[in-house]
């Protein structure tokens, strides 16, 4: 298994994982800083560093970025790619870096064994708790490509047109009346 640590969690705290997931009774991971993908150059995006970390046979990916788990364009990365992905809760952000690094040492076990268990392309959020032992799944729906949710509605109206009446169209209703007056004048 394969697991990134993105930039906003720091290269100190990687190379503590790094020295914990070798001690007995851990599984044991290859453990990367996302800035070995990225170069060190601030991105607008995580979208290329996690490209390259696909290719190099990535897997799962803590990121310290509560903005990622917003972003549309990145969780489809993420999904696309089959990453297992972590987030820390939001109060993550309150935390310095002692906190930080002892919540994820905290961690560190649970994470390795959801990995492990998860199938591909599942996110995790990770409780602000150091007496719990469970994460809450908040894997976002998949999205559907542009153009298609359209085509599905107007298949369901079709086929839900079929079980109900649907009102004329109002051309269909001038003709109607139209024929109803030819009709009346020739019978008089």
């Amino acid at each position: 298994m394969k697991i990134a640590l993105d930039e906003h969690i720091g290269q100190n705290l990687v190379e503590a994982l790094k020295a914990l997931s070798g001690e007995a009774g851990m599984l044991r991971v290859e453990l990367v800083s996302a800035r070995n993908y990225s170069g060190n150059v601030k991105a607008a995006s995580d979208i290329p560093w996690l490209e390259k970390f696909a290719k190099d046979g990535g897997t799962v990916v803590v990121s310290g970025d509560m903005r990622m788990r917003g972003k549309l364009h990145e969780q489809r990365a993420l999904r696309d790619a089959g990453f297992v992905v972590f987030f820390p809760a939001r109060q993550w952000n309150n935390f310095n870096v002692h906190n930080r690094a002892a919540f994820l040492i905290r961690w560190w076990p649970f994470i390795l064994k959801q990995a492990k268990s998860s199938t591909a392309g599942r996110f995790y959020e990770i409780p602000i708790s150091w007496t719990s032992t469970e994460m809450k799944e908040v894997t976002p729906p998949a999205r559907q490509k542009p153009g298609r949710k359209k085509a599905e509605n107007e298949d369901e109206h079709r086929k839900s047109a079929g079980n109900r009446s649907i009102a004329p169209h109002a051309s269909d209703s001038t003709d109607a009346t139209q024929a109803s007056q030819e009709g009346s004048q020739e019978g008089a």
